[in-house]
């Protein structure tokens, strides 16, 4: 963890490696979130940080789901057939 200051604020800054390791989780995941744009990162250096206000925000409007396997659902989804209505 890296700290610097912005005006009079202190920021913690987190290696992905750090963040990896907080939230459980591998580097590809947290790459692609970062490439998605739900994950804003700083760089340093060539390196990518991750600000802890910006870890913070991106936890609390992700709430935990648990891993599942995908439901299949019978139904037909908006613009597929499958209804016999008119037959």
């Amino acid at each position: 963890m890296k700290e610097f200051f912005e005006g009079k604020n202190k920021i913690r800054l987190y290696s992905i490696s750090e963040v990896c390791e907080m939230m459980g989780t591998t580097r590809p995941f947290i790459s692609k979130i970062i490439e998605s744009g739900e994950l804003n990162v700083t760089v340093i250096s060539g390196r990518r940080y991750v600000p802890e206000p910006a870890l913070l925000t991106y936890l609390q409007g992700k709430p935990y789901k648990e891993k599942r396997g995908r439901k299949k659902s019978s139904a037909p989804t908006d613009g597929e057939e499958g209804t016999d209505e008119g037959k």
